[in-house]
């Protein structure tokens, strides 16, 4: 309860701050994009994102993939990620209207940064709750044992193995991969739905993709929310800066929650 209770407050002061501080300085309307074979273009992403992935997994010189490391593991996923974005940076030139296709010139309205602290402060009650309840519907479509086996097996990997004191799973898990996942899933992935749907219903749809592409059961409802308020903060400034610091944001926050944890925490 006081967990949900201080993710009020920090949501209330970014509501605050959202107000007094960003909201006059973004256009009416949003800023236009042509999402023209976009969608194409994260289909390729992704695909070079599995392949790639799968590439530095197997270059691990581990026969089994089960008995990587955390630290392994993330690495082999950061590398993949950062192949991904290149690839896409560099594809999306034939586009006509280049990297801004994927949100990456100036077409920011206000400061994106203070949009997207602001909207980081917002979006912790939100993902609070979504938690919460997700918590509470998980042992109904997972079973309890493995409801509890997925999360708290991920949990003890990462505190066990010593991953929280490594440099390179925060900066893969932190920053590498959140800044991959926003040119993939809103830059290419949102920017085209909203070409074809409209952007709430992109909005939704892309959220709901982000979701179960993570292969996350147990997290799939604040997953999803927190796809869905990215998309927003993109559409609300017209630049993936802002989506991308509360992206990154949100997983570096979640590693040092995690890394204050213990083994018998999670007994």
């Amino acid at each position: 309860m006081d967990g949900l209770l201080l993710s009020g407050v920090l949501g209330l002061a970014g509501l605050v701050l959202w107000r007094l501080r960003v909201r006059d300085e973004l256009p009416g309307t949003p800023p236009d994009r042509d999402g023209r074979g976009l969608i194409g273009l994260f289909v390729l992403g992704f695909l070079i994102l599995r392949f790639s992935t799968q590439a530095f997994l197997s270059n691990t010189g581990v026969p089994h993939l089960e008995d990587l490391t955390v630290v392994q593991t993330v690495s082999a996923l950061s590398a993949g990620n950062a192949v991904t974005a290149l690839a896409l940076l560099l594809l999306v030139r034939r586009h006509p209207s280049g990297r801004g296709a994927l949100g990456m010139t100036a077409q920011a309205q206000g400061s994106p940064w203070l949009a997207g602290l602001c909207a980081y402060l917002l979006a912790i009650p939100v993902i609070a709750l979504l938690t919460q309840v997700n918590f509470a519907l998980a042992p109904l479509y997972l079973g309890e044992a493995a409801e509890q086996e997925l999360v708290q097996g991920l949990l003890r990997a990462f505190i066990e193995e010593g991953a929280r004191s490594s440099a390179t799973a925060w900066i893969a898990m932190g920053i590498v991969i959140p800044f991959a996942e926003e040119l993939l899933f809103r830059g290419a992935l949102y920017g085209g739905l909203r070409y074809r749907l409209g952007p709430w219903r992109a909005a939704f749809f892309s959220g709901l993709i982000f979701a179960v592409i993570h292969l996350d059961p147990a997290h799939i409802l604040p997953l999803t929310g927190l796809g869905i308020l990215l998309a927003w903060i993109y559409e609300r400034t017209g630049s993936l800066a802002a989506p991308a610091l509360v992206h990154i944001l949100n997983n570096l926050v979640t590693l040092a929650v995690q890394s204050t944890l213990s083994p018998e925490d999670l007994t």
